[in-house]
């Protein structure tokens, strides 16, 4: 049944903190994976077998079944930095969102893309620029629209007497 939730999350950590804590996690579940096919082997389960029961292809197995008899358990734990660092520091990226939250503009993707770019010198590509938007600032992204530049000060004050008569 879709809805809102009735039960209130307390905030007990942001966004941010909580992507750290994954990212931190999915290393321990890579190993978790290989420790899993390495005990099939040792049970003499066949390579492949173990390779399939975690969801991986037999050659991983093999590479995975050389790394640890290369270098022991150390050789079960992925060797990668988690990619390349970003080009703006999450001052920045905290700023961005201050900035975009606290305007009275309605920013587009290619509005932010040209205001990363004006404010901190970085080029960023339509879709790295909407990322940031979506996943690193967990903005929504609503179409912006045209406001009326006539409309009159009390638009809304009007339209509620209007409807309550």
């Amino acid at each position: 049944m879709a809805g809102k939730s009735k039960i209130k999350i307390e905030n007990h950590l942001t966004i941010q903190e909580l992507d750290e804590i994954i990212s931190e996690l999915r290393i321990s579940v890579k190993v978790y994976q290989r420790a899993i096919f390495l005990k099939m082997v040792m049970q003499k389960k066949p390579i492949s077998h173990a390779a399939e029961f975690v969801d991986v292809t037999r050659e991983t197995g093999f590479n995975w079944l050389k790394k640890y008899n290369e270098e022991g358990f150390d050789g079960l734990i992925p060797k990668y930095g988690g990619g390349r660092p970003s080009l703006l520091t999450n001052k920045q990226f905290e700023e961005l969102k201050e900035i975009i939250i606290n305007s009275e503009k309605n920013y587009s993707i290619r509005e932010v893309q040209k205001l990363i770019n004006d404010k901190y010198g970085v080029n960023y590509s339509y879709k790295q620029a909407w990322e940031i938007c979506k996943k690193k600032l967990n903005l929504n992204y609503g179409k912006p629209f045209p406001i009326y530049s006539k409309k009159p000060e009390n638009a809304e004050e009007t339209l509620k007497k209007t409807y309550t008569k």
